[in-house]
Parts: C-alpha cells; sequence; structure tokens
C-alpha cells in the first residue's frame, strides 16, 4: 500500500511538472502568429515598401504600417479585432492589386502592438479618437476608407458616427454592433480576477478586459447608427459563432438614412478578412 501511494505521488508531481511547462511555454513563449523573421520575408515581397509609422493622438503614440501607393489620393486604413495588431492585415499589404491603386494602412489598436501596450482601452470612442489624427491627415490628401473587423467593426461605425466629414466610407467585416447579442461567459469573470490573470497571456488578458464592458459600450451608440450618412458596407458569415451574424441585420436595420450595403455568406465564420479576401478587395475598391 506504501509502494502504491509513492507511486501516486510521484505520478501527480509528474503531472504536475507538465502543467507548469506547458504553462509557462503557453504563457511566455507561445507564439499566435508568424514569427517576426516571417513576417519581414513576407513584407521584403510586397510589391510597393512596408514601413513602420507613428503618430500622436493626445498622449498616445499610435502604432501603424504603410505600403502601398503613398502618392495615390485613397487611403485605406484597417483596424483590427480583439485581440490582434497590424499583422492581421499582411496580406493585405501585400496585395499588388489594391497596393496599386491606394495607400494601404494596418494600424496597433490602443493597447496593442507598438500603441502603448499595456492596460486596456474598452472605450470604443477612445478608438475611435485615437483615429481622428491620422485621419485628418489622410483626408487632407484624398479619400479615406476606414475598415474594421469585430471590434474594429465597432470602431469604424463609431468614426463615421463622429468625425464623418473627414471619411469617404467604411467597411465592417463581421463587426459587433448589438449589445444584445454580446455575452460574457464565466470563465472570463473568473480570468480576468487579479488572482488568476497572471494565467494567460497579455494579448487575450488585455482583450478579455476590454470585451468585458463592451455590450455596455455598444448600447452606448444604440441611437446614434441613424445618423450615419456615409456609405457604408457590411460583410458577415452566417456561420459566425464569435460575433453573430444578427449582428448585420442590426446595423442595416438601425442605420436609416443611406442604408448600407450587406453582403453574407452562408458558409463562412468569423474569419472573413481572410478567407473571402478578393470579395473583400472587391468591396474596398469599389469606393475608389
Amino acid at each position: 500500500m506504501a509502494l502504491f501511494f509513492k507511486w501516486m505521488l510521484w505520478i501527480l508531481l509528474g503531472l504536475l511538472a507538465l502543467f507548469v511547462i506547458v504553462w509557462v511555454y503557453f504563457r511566455f513563449f507561445m507564439s499566435f502568429g508568424a514569427s517576426p523573421e516571417e513576417i519581414a520575408q513576407k513584407m521584403a515581397k510586397a510589391p510597393y515598401p512596408v514601413t513602420s509609422q507613428t503618430y500622436l493622438s493626445g498622449a498616445n503614440t499610435m502604432h501603424y504600417m504603410e505600403g502601398g501607393r503613398t502618392d495615390k489620393p485613397v487611403a485605406v486604413v484597417f483596424v483590427h479585432g480583439s485581440p490582434g495588431n497590424w499583422e492581421g492585415w499582411q496580406s493585405y499589404l501585400t496585395d499588388s492589386v489594391l497596393c496599386e491603386q491606394a495607400r494601404v494602412i494596418a494600424i496597433d489598436r490602443l493597447g496593442y502592438g507598438g500603441s502603448m501596450p499595456g492596460e486596456p482601452v474598452s472605450s470604443i470612442g477612445a478608438h475611435a479618437a485615437s483615429l481622428r489624427p491620422l485621419v485628418d491627415s489622410l483626408h487632407a490628401h484624398g479619400k479615406v476608407i476606414l475598415v474594421g473587423h469585430s471590434m474594429g467593426g465597432a470602431i469604424v461605425a463609431r468614426a463615421a458616427m463622429d468625425f464623418p466629414e473627414l471619411l469617404d466610407a467604411v467597411v465592417i467585416l463581421a463587426g459587433s454592433a448589438d449589445s444584445k447579442q454580446e455575452k460574457v461567459m464565466g470563465i472570463q469573470y473568473f480570468i480576468q480576477h487579479k488572482a488568476t490573470r497572471w494565467l494567460i497571456p497579455p494579448d487575450l488578458d488585455m482583450s478579455n478586459r476590454e470585451l468585458m464592458p463592451h455590450g455596455e459600450e455598444l448600447a452606448s451608440m444604440k441611437g446614434r447608427w441613424k445618423d450615419i450618412q456615409i456609405p457604408v458596407t457590411i460583410l458577415q458569415g452566417k456561420k459566425d459563432q464569435l460575433v453573430p451574424w444578427q449582428n448585420a441585420e442590426f446595423i442595416s436595420q438601425e442605420i436609416t438614412l443611406r442604408p448600407p450595403k450587406v453582403i453574407y455568406f452562408p458558409e463562412e465564420n468569423h474569419f472573413i478578412p481572410w478567407t473571402q479576401r478578393e470579395v473583400v478587395r472587391r468591396e474596398i475598391m469599389a469606393y475608389f
């Protein structure tokens, strides 16, 4: 019997050690995307140079990557979801068709990448405001089209509410909009607690903390969708489990002065920026 308990103790210690090893790898070393070397190699193959840029938005230093034709009078600004950074838009920064016709910009949202990483910013209005200095400078040279995915969709919509005079169109890709569709799961409360936040990677912690009040943020925009008068295109997958397709339906019902164009993909999920890139590009370029 003593031998049995001894073996059980060793097994439990072994499992604990395995858990610690897996956690350390997941927390500090696991990469959710391409390595910096792979990204650099891909950017080197872009049809036009891709450069790292910054601008000031109040006290915040915002980072973005810029490619395409900087001499063209059209700028396309991509805004990522949660979590994320500019790297999610690599395929657009290297798209020869898009880059031949426009200046292509992919930002790091507040709190991510090179844009003041650290504390999460849950305010959709603050995220939209952080874009304004960049949009203002681009507007001076021609058209500006904002493209937002997921939470980024809510942000570009808020920009269309707050400074429409600087924008020519917005494209919303699987964008969150309807507060009634926002669900907070029990695990989110668990990992939000200070005692457990250290268990997950920083970007996932950032994402969880900015998304917890996301429903309230969307609810605060409820009465303002009707004011949007600039062109809006919505692309939405019908099998999206993260941002249900009813969000697109909500937007199409709320924007009444200039009804948006809505494109549904019956078999697609949340990741249409990458699975339907040619359609996304076509809809963006329709505003050139």
